[in-house]
C-alpha cells in the first residue's frame, strides 16, 4: 500500500481574525497535525478532516502554517508521519458589503424578495422584517443557506419594511442593505359602463370603461350564465375595452358579467349585463340603417348573357329573382397582395341566400339547385349609394340547401381551376419535376432491366449519381435524356434498401436550354391564368423585367397558392389573387409611409396590437456538399416554428438543394417581426404592399388584410420594418 501525505494545502482570510485552511487527503490517516509556525501553536485533528478555521489571529499580520498527517496502521501502534507541507496567509480582509440588487415585488397575499450574492460559498443570508411601526426585532425573520437568492414571504404584514445582510461564521456580519417598503396592493374596483356596443342576431360586442378607483388592473375575466352556472368565456389584457362574442342564438337573452383582476385580487363584485340578440330580420334592417344604406350585391354569371343578381335586405326584383342575401357576417374578405385596380378583392368565401318573406321557397331551390351553377363565376359587391366596391370574386365550388337557405361557397380562380399540384408517380413512388437543377432521389422502374427514373420529362444532363452516397462511375450507366430514364450496367447489383440520388438538370426547351425562369415554372401550371403583367417568356412585375434562375424540385402535393408562393418568395415577391387573374408585386421593405395611424386615440384604443414571433430565426446555417441525401428531418415542415423563441436552423444537402430548401422555409422578409392588429373601421385606401406607420415610430409593411364588414373592422398582418 502506497502512503501519500496531504496535498494542495492553502489558506485565506474568512474574516479579519479567522483564517480558513484547506487540503486534500491522499491516504488513510489516523490524525492530522496543524502548526502555526508564527505563534508556535499546534492543533491535532481527526484523520478524516480536510478543513479547519484558525481563530484569534491579528488583522494585517502574515501567518505561516504547516501540515502533516500520521498514517493509519491496521495492526495498531503508532504509524509513520508524512513530511510537512506549508502555506502562508496574509490577514487582509475587506469589510463585507451587503447583497446587491435587493428588490421586492408586491402581491396581494405575498411578497417576493430577490438579490444578488457576491459570496455564495461561506455566508448565510438573514432577512429582517419590521412591524407596521417600522420597528425591527432582534432576530431575523428567516436565515437562508448559501447559494439562495430568492425568498417569498407568504404571510406579509399589510404594511412593513424589509432589509437583509450576510451572516459570517464566527459571529461576523455585513452591513444591512437598503430598506424596501411593502404595502399590500388593493383589489381593483368593478369596471364602469359595462354595456353592449353592438347587438346582432348571433353576436354581441361587449364594451366597458376601465375603473378609475381601486388597485391596478392586470386583466379582465368575462363570464356568461349557462343554466344556473357562471362559465368563464374570455380572459383579456387590461388594455382591452371590448370583446366580440359570437355563436349566439337569435332572439335569445344572455347574461354576462365581468371581473377586474390585478395583483391585489379580483374586484369584490362584478359588473353585470343582460342582452337579447336580434331576430334575423331585425339584424338586416339595423345593419342597413347603421351603415347608411349599405347593401351587398351578389352576381352569378349563368352564361355569357344571363346573370342571377341578389341584394341584401329587400329585393330590387332584378331578373325576377325574389331572394335576399343574408348573414353578411360570413362574408369575410381576405387579400394577399396589392391590387392593380381601384377595387377591393378577395380570394374566396361563402354567402347565404334566402327567399323573401311571402315568396315561394320552392323558387329558391329551383333556381340554385336545378341549374348547373358549380364552376360559374361569382361576384360580390358592396354598395354605398352610387359607390360600388368589389369585395369578392371567384368560382362556385359548392351549393348546399339547409332550412330553406342556400349556402354558396366560392374559391378564387387559382384554387378553383388548379387546386392541388400533384407530382407524377411510378407506382407509389413520386418522381420529382425538376426546374433548373437539383439532387433528387431516383425511382426504380424495372428491376430486371435495371432501369431507374430521375424525372418524368426531358432533361439536359445527369451530372452525377450516388448509390448509398457512394459516387458511381459514369461508364456504368446510360442516360436517356428524352425520358429522364437511366439504365445501369448488368454488373451493378441493387438491393431493396439501396438509395440512388442523381444530380439532374431540366426542364429543357426546344433549343436545348435549361428552363430556369420563374415565369416558365408558373406558366407551366397556370397558363390560362396569366394576364399582361406576367408572360410565359419574361417575369414582368409592374413594368420591370426580372429574369432570375430558379432551382426547384416539386416532390410533394402542394396547394396551387403555395406553389406560386414557393417560386415568388425566392425573390422577395408577394403573390395574390386579383379580380382578373394572378397578381405579383415586388415587396419593398424600405418604402415610404402610405398611412399614418395614431393608436392612442379613442376610436382605435391602442389597436389591440400583438406580435407574432413564429418566424423569428437568429441564424440559418446551410451545410452543402456533405451528403447527397437530405434527411427527412431537414425537409420543409412546419415543425420549425417555435413561437416566441429565437432559434438556429441547420439545413443539409447539395448547394443547390440546400439553397432551394432555405428559400422555401425562409423567404426574403423572414427573420423580421410579424405583426397582427385590428382597427374598428374599414380602411378602404389600404391594401397589401402599403406601409402603415404608428405615432410611436413603428412601420409595418402590409402583407395581408381581412375586412370584416359586419363587424366594421380591419385586421392587418404585416412585417415590422
Amino acid at each position: 500500500m502506497a502512503y501519500y501525505g496531504p496535498t494542495n494545502f492553502q489558506g485565506r482570510p474568512l474574516t479579519n481574525s479567522i483564517a480558513r485552511l484547506t487540503w486534500e487527503n491522499q491516504s488513510v490517516y489516523s490524525q492530522i497535525e496543524l502548526k502555526c509556525i508564527t505563534t508556535s501553536q499546534t492543533k491535532l485533528l481527526d484523520g478524516m478532516e480536510n478543513q479547519f478555521d484558525w481563530e484569534g489571529l491579528t488583522p494585517g499580520e502574515t501567518y505561516v502554517f504547516a501540515l502533516r498527517a500520521q498514517f493509519y496502521t491496521p495492526g495498531g501502534g503508532e504509524g509513520e508521519w508524512s513530511g510537512y507541507t506549508y502555506c502562508e496567509v496574509e490577514m487582509v480582509w475587506d469589510e463585507l458589503a451587503p447583497p446587491d440588487n435587493f428588490s421586492l415585488v408586491r402581491f396581494h397575499t405575498y411578497a417576493e424578495l430577490s438579490w444578488f450574492s457576491t459570496r455564495l460559498e461561506d455566508v448565510e443570508i438573514e432577512i429582517f422584517r419590521s412591524n407596521s411601526s417600522h420597528e425591527y426585532p432582534s432576530e431575523p425573520l428567516v436565515t437562508l443557506p448559501p447559494n439562495v437568492e430568492f425568498y417569498r414571504d407568504a404571510d406579509p404584514l399589510s404594511h412593513c419594511w424589509y432589509k437583509i445582510r450576510y451572516k459570517i461564521q464566527g459571529g461576523y456580519y455585513s452591513d444591512f442593505s437598503d430598506e424596501l417598503e411593502y404595502i399590500a396592493p388593493s383589489a381593483p374596483n368593478k369596471v364602469d359602463d359595462f354595456h353592449a356596443e353592438e347587438i346582432g342576431f348571433n353576436s354581441v360586442v361587449l364594451a366597458w370603461t376601465e375603473p378609475t378607483t381601486g388597485g391596478p388592473i392586470g386583466q379582465y375575466e368575462i363570464q356568461m350564465r349557462v343554466g344556473t352556472y357562471w362559465v368563464p368565456k374570455a380572459t383579456l389584457p387590461y388594455s382591452w375595452n371590448h370583446l366580440l362574442y359570437e355563436g349566439l342564438e337569435p332572439d335569445t337573452q344572455y347574461d354576462f358579467r365581468i371581473y377586474s383582476i390585478g395583483s391585489g385580487g379580483s374586484s369584490p363584485v362584478p359588473a353585470m349585463l343582460s342582452v337579447r340578440t336580434l331576430t334575423l330580420s331585425e339584424s338586416i334592417i339595423r345593419e342597413k340603417r347603421v351603415e347608411g344604406q349599405r347593401e351587398f350585391r351578389l352576381t352569378i354569371q349563368k352564361d355569357e348573357e344571363t346573370s342571377i343578381v341578389v341584394f341584401s335586405g329587400e329585393s330590387r326584383g332584378i331578373e325576377g329573382y325574389p331572394f335576399q342575401l343574408i348573414e353578411t357576417e360570413d362574408i369575410t374578405q381576405k387579400l394577399g397582395g396589392e391590387m392593380f385596380s381601384d377595387t377591393i378583392q378577395t380570394g374566396g368565401g361563402q354567402v347565404v341566400v334566402a327567399a323573401i318573406i311571402g315568396e315561394d321557397e320552392k323558387a329558391l331551390e329551383t333556381t340554385f339547385l336545378d341549374f348547373d351553377l358549380i364552376g360559374k363565376r361569382i361576384t360580390l359587391d358592396i354598395l354605398f349609394g352610387d359607390e360600388i366596391y368589389n369585395v369578392g370574386n371567384g368560382f362556385i365550388s359548392s351549393i348546399e340547401l339547409k332550412e330553406h337557405k342556400i349556402y354558396i361557397s366560392y374559391d378564387d380562380a387559382l384554387s378553383a381551376r388548379v387546386g392541388t399540384i400533384t407530382p407524377l408517380k411510378v407506382g407509389n413512388e413520386v418522381v420529382p419535376e425538376i426546374w433548373g437543377w437539383a439532387d433528387v432521389k431516383m425511382t426504380e422502374v424495372e428491376s430486371y432491366k435495371k432501369k431507374w427514373r430521375a424525372a418524368m420529362h426531358r432533361i439536359r444532363s445527369i451530372d452525377a449519381i450516388w448509390k448509398n452516397e457512394e459516387l458511381l462511375d459514369p461508364s456504368g450507366y446510360y442516360v436517356n435524356y428524352a425520358t429522364g430514364e437511366i439504365y445501369f450496367d448488368p454488373s451493378i447489383t441493387f438491393e431493396e434498401k439501396d438509395i440512388l440520388v442523381a444530380r439532374v438538370s431540366g426542364h429543357v426547351d426546344s433549343m436545348d436550354y435549361i428552363r430556369r425562369n420563374p415565369a416558365d415554372v408558373l406558366s407551366e401550371y397556370f397558363v390560362e391564368y396569366f394576364d399582361k403583367k406576367i408572360s410565359s417568356q419574361n417575369f414582368r412585375i409592374e413594368g420591370g423585367l426580372m429574369i432570375y434562375p430558379i432551382d426547384l424540385a416539386i416532390d410533394d402535393d402542394i396547394p396551387a397558392s403555395e406553389m406560386v408562393g414557393r417560386v415568388c418568395r425566392q425573390f422577395g415577391l408577394l403573390s395574390f389573387q386579383g379580380r382578373d387573374g394572378l397578381a405579383i408585386i415586388k415587396a419593398n421593405l424600405d418604402r415610404a409611409t402610405d398611412i399614418y395611424i395614431q393608436p392612442h386615440v379613442e376610436v382605435i384604443k391602442a389597436a389591440e396590437r400583438k406580435i407574432s414571433q413564429d418566424n423569428l430565426c437568429s441564424k440559418l446555417i446551410v451545410h452543402y456538399g456533405q451528403t447527397v441525401s437530405i434527411p427527412d428531418e431537414n425537409r420543409y415542415e412546419k415543425t420549425y416554428r417555435d413561437v416566441g423563441k429565437e432559434k438556429e436552423y441547420d439545413i443539409w444537402g447539395s448547394l443547390n438543394t440546400a439553397y432551394e430548401l432555405a428559400n422555401d422555409i425562409f423567404p426574403a422578409w423572414d427573420g423580421k417581426e410579424k405583426w397582427t392588429f385590428s382597427l374598428p373601421y374599414i380602411l378602404w385606401n389600404l391594401w397589401p404592399g402599403k406601409v402603415v406607420e404608428f405615432e410611436t415610430g413603428e412601420k409595418i409593411l402590409v402583407e395581408n388584410l381581412e375586412f370584416q364588414f359586419s363587424k366594421n373592422q380591419t385586421i392587418i398582418g404585416g412585417i415590422k420594418l
